[in-house]
């Protein structure tokens, strides 16, 4: 009985093992033939994203990956169809669509439209490493306008606040010293540091806010805002750092000496330039 009932088992997946394959090439040719007959490319692109991404229940594993793939070889032409599929699928699959045009992006020249336009969704409809992702993505290619969408997006999900900062030092936008200013001054200490280097990194008014930092009564803000701009220390911040090295005698005592050393060093860069020297000191 047992030997019998092996047979029937290996024979039926003997024979349902080929049908499902001819069934899946059946479906990749079914899909091959309607992009072919599609009168433009954007619509090519759209059939390929409702396979990639169905919003029905059915699946086909096989297809689907074929025309995620297909997507990232038609680079820019299938972004607005992958973008607008952002705001309509489940959240969990919005990160394989984000996936899928940073590897499309890679095939282009510029950053094509649909690209930033998907980038703006995930921050706004994504799930947490969709948002990830997009916050990246801003960051390495400086796309301006979503300050306030990163933001958000670090306040509804913390994990995502040290990605958040770094994108917001590249971007330089001065709208978020508010941000990396509440951040210097808040309670993680894991951040601080990098919220201040940010700062210094955007300048102008983010960098006033440092400097009064670095008067702060907490000592952990103060030597936070000393080290980050030592990093950018010029001749303005000169009684800037006068006032922290004579105003914290107990902080730590590396980072005064770094203060000191940095204020004597921008002395002399001052004299040098009021006399007209040509002897310009360099940092030890």
């Amino acid at each position: 009985m047992r030997s019998m009932l092996l047979v029937l088992v290996l024979t039926f997946a003997a024979l349902t093992g080929p049908l499902q394959a001819a069934d899946e090439a059946d479906s990749i040719a079914a899909l091959d033939l309607a992009m072919r007959t599609a009168r433009s490319i954007p619509e090519r692109a759209q059939l390929l994203v409702d396979h990639a991404w169905p919003l029905d229940v059915t699946r086909d594993d096989e297809v689907v990956r074929f025309a995620r793939k297909e997507l990232i070889q038609y680079g820019e032409h299938g972004m607005d169809a992958m973008a607008r599929r952002i705001r309509e699928v489940a959240k969990e699959q919005t990160s394989e669509i984000l996936v899928t045009m940073i590897a499309a992006r890679q095939n282009t020249e510029a950053t094509p439209s649909g690209y930033i336009v998907g980038l703006d969704a995930a921050l706004w409809f994504g799930n947490v490493e969709a948002k990830r992702y997009a916050i990246e993505q801003i960051g390495l290619g400086r796309v301006s306008g979503q300050m306030l969408a990163i933001v958000d997006a670090a306040l509804e999900h913390p994990e995502l606040t040290e990605t958040a900062v770094r994108t917001l030092a590249r971007l330089k936008n001065e709208r978020a010293r508010f941000y990396l200013n509440d951040l210097l001054r808040g309670d993680d200490s894991e951040v601080r540091d990098l919220a201040a280097e940010g700062l210094a990194a955007i300048g102008g008014e983010a960098l006033s806010l440092l400097r009064e930092a670095m008067g702060d009564p907490s000592v952990e803000v103060r030597e936070a805002s000393a080290r980050a701009v030592l990093q950018i220390a010029s001749v303005a911040d000169l009684s800037t750092l006068h006032d922290y090295y004579g105003g914290f005698p107990d902080d730590d005592p590396d980072l005064r000496e770094m203060v000191r050393e940095r204020a004597l060093l921008l002395e002399k860069l001052l004299e040098a330039h009021e006399t007209g020297s040509d002897a310009v000191p360099t940092p030890n």
